[in-house]
């Protein structure tokens, strides 16, 4: 996050920073909310005391914690879309979402950038409650300026159990959160309206396909937004 004006310097050129996308269709729940049977989903990267709290929790009792098995990097798929449906799937059924800033167990990487990650993007777009850290970076205050976006807990995992707790006794607050995440996804962060902003800066006009894709979007943020509360999509 912030290195287009530093690009657009270096070279001399007006240079358009633009955040990843999702594809917010593909990831909602909505219109037929399936039940949230996963409680914690966490995959890529991860903070190892959170890991180990998020083990210790589902060992104790009855909690379903889905993380990777196989070392990040190292694992392909064998269909990247049958991969990627798949982790929309189980997106969707889930309670809650880890996020962190990009790369965020390997800080030499990114020489203290903050980066804004595609789990943000991903996890709210499937209507979980994010919780881990918020990305220190105007993108992130850009694109997840809404209240409760993530639920913050201690990099070291130290109060993560009594956090999961605690808002698992707050059914609606969590299925506002949850519904609130779903609604912003579709309404700003599929990727049609990043081409939107390319089209905009080259001055195209959309076509007859974007506008299609934009008013399946409005339509169903709209009818997401009008859904009777109830808290059984989050139980």
């Amino acid at each position: 996050d912030g290195s287009g004006k530093p690009l657009g310097d270096a070279i001399g050129r007006t240079v358009h920073e633009l955040h990843i996308g999702v594809d917010a269709i593909r990831f909602s729940p909505y219109p037929n909310p399936p039940a949230r049977t996963i409680d914690v989903y966490s995959i890529g990267r991860r903070l190892e005391g959170i890991h180990k709290s998020l083990l210790s929790l589902s060992g104790q009792k009855q909690f379903f914690y889905v993380h990777d098995t196989t070392q990040t990097g190292d694992s392909q798929v064998q269909n990247h879309r049958e991969h990627r449906e798949l982790y929309a799937n189980m997106a969707k059924r889930s309670r809650f979402f880890m996020v962190a800033p990009g790369k965020v167990n390997e800080p030499g990487h990114t020489h203290g950038q903050v980066a804004l990650a595609g789990r943000y993007f991903e996890g709210s777009a499937a209507g979980a409650v994010l919780i881990g850290q918020k990305a220190d970076c105007a993108g992130f205050r850009q694109h997840f300026d809404w209240p409760d976006s993530v639920i913050e807990i201690q990099p070291d995992g130290s109060d993560v159990a009594e956090v999961l707790l605690k808002l698992s006794d707050e059914p609606e607050r969590l299925h506002e959160i949850s519904r609130r995440n779903a609604v912003e996804a579709l309404r700003r962060h599929d990727w049609i309206y990043r081409w939107r902003e390319i089209f905009d800066i080259a001055g195209l006009k959309p076509t007859s396909a974007m506008e299609a894709r934009e008013k399946q979007l409005r339509e169903l943020a709209e009818l997401v937004s009008e859904e009777p509360v109830s808290t059984e999509v989050i139980r």
